[in-house]
């Protein structure tokens, strides 16, 4: 397995199991070699679907590699001051870097982020989980935080904001259910983090009514799909159903 695969690996697992002892694979990533740049001029002579599967998989390590650092991150988050919410700086660099990851992407590859839009495929399915729950960790915090003290006065930029938030989560959530997109293990467990922190919010009546009906409908139907593909395979993936 090249070394870049294994450091990728290594961090999926150990956010998952995280009372495994953390690896030292991480203090290596300076010197691994990265992949070769994806413009689009330097792999046009490819066979079409070479430069498809090299171009994906360069996409989908540079975003894995923002997500590590979003989940790695001491720093994360949003701070709530007198009703308004602000991103801490390492929030909004973050934020920077997912945006310019996505208006990098080669226009060859048809991809975008909205459920059954662009080109569909197996891996392009993927990539949208990657990306949606990227974007929803960046904001997970102000959900914890709006979700926990929901008697706190707050301003209404700042409820649009955690809105937005919500929404994010539902965006992953519909890729899931509208590509029927086939999910590993891993993901699975994040998926199953994003529907408990979604649950809660609805039955807070987060929504209007007829959001709340539609939302509450979307989050049976993506826990049914994680428990069809995964609960047999995982024990993990069938204890965080069974909490919910």
């Amino acid at each position: 397995m090249p070394g870049s695969h294994r450091l990728m690996c290594d961090r999926d697992v150990l956010y998952i199991v995280d009372f495994l002892p953390k690896s030292n694979l991480c203090r290596l990533e300076q010197y691994l070699p990265l992949p070769l740049g994806c413009e689009e001029a330097e792999t046009v002579q490819m066979p079409h679907s070479t430069r498809l599967i090299y171009t994906f998989f360069l996409a989908d390590m540079s975003l894995k590699s923002i997500l590590a650092r979003i989940l790695a991150s001491p720093d994360l988050g949003f701070e709530i001051l007198n009703g308004d919410a602000f991103a801490r700086p390492v929030t909004n660099e973050l934020c920077t870097q997912l945006t310019l990851w996505k208006q990098s992407l080669p226009s060859f590859l048809d991809w975008n982020s909205g459920p059954n839009k662009g080109t569909v495929s197996a891996v392009g399915s993927r990539l949208k989980l990657v990306y949606w729950f990227a974007q929803f960790s960046l904001h997970q915090s102000l959900i914890a935080q709006i979700l926990g003290n929901l008697d706190r006065p707050i301003h209404f930029s700042s409820w649009s904001l955690f809105q937005d938030a919500l929404d994010v989560g539902f965006a992953l959530l519909e890729v899931v259910v509208r590509e029927e997109a086939d999910i590993d293990v891993m993901m699975g467990s994040r998926v199953c983090s994003v529907i408990r922190l979604l649950k809660r919010a609805v039955s807070l009546g987060c929504f209007r009514d007829s959001r709340e009906k539609s939302n509450a409908a979307l989050l049976e139907l993506c826990t049914d799909m994680i428990r069809n593909q995964l609960a047999e395979r995982s024990e993990l993936i069938g204890n965080r159903l069974q909490s919910m």
